[in-house]
C-alpha cells in the first residue's frame, strides 16, 4: 500500500480520537513534521523521515506519533484541550 499524508494523518487521528483539522503532516527542509494545532502542543514534531514510503509502515507512523504524544504529557481528551486554548493572536 502506497502511503500518503492523508492516509497517515487519518490513521493517527482515528487511533487517538483526534479531530483531523487539528493535525497534519508537512515537509520542511527535506523532513516531515507533525503540524497543526495539536502538533503545536507536542514536545517534538520532527519525524526524521524524508519520504512517506520509506521503510515505515502505517503502523510505524502511528507508533511514532504515540511515542511523541506520550512524551508530551497532554490530557487524555486532546480535542477538548485544543479547543480550550485561545488561538487568536493579538497585535501590539
Amino acid at each position: 500500500m502506497r502511503l500518503t499524508k492523508q492516509k497517515i494523518v487519518t490513521a493517527v487521528c482515528v487511533k487517538h480520537n483526534i479531530k483531523p483539522e487539528y493535525l497534519d503532516l508537512d515537509k520542511f527542509e527535506g523532513e516531515y513534521y507533525w503540524s497543526g494545532k495539536l502538533a503545536a502542543l507536542l514536545n517534538e514534531t520532527c519525524t526524521y523521515k524524508r519520504t512517506l514510503n520509506s521503510n515505515w509502515t502505517l503502523v510505524d507512523w502511528q507508533k511514532h506519533f504515540e511515542r511523541i504524544l506520550a512524551a508530551s504529557d497532554l490530557p487524555s481528551d486532546l480535542n477538548a484541550y485544543v479547543e480550550s486554548i485561545d488561538w487568536s493572536v493579538e497585535d501590539d
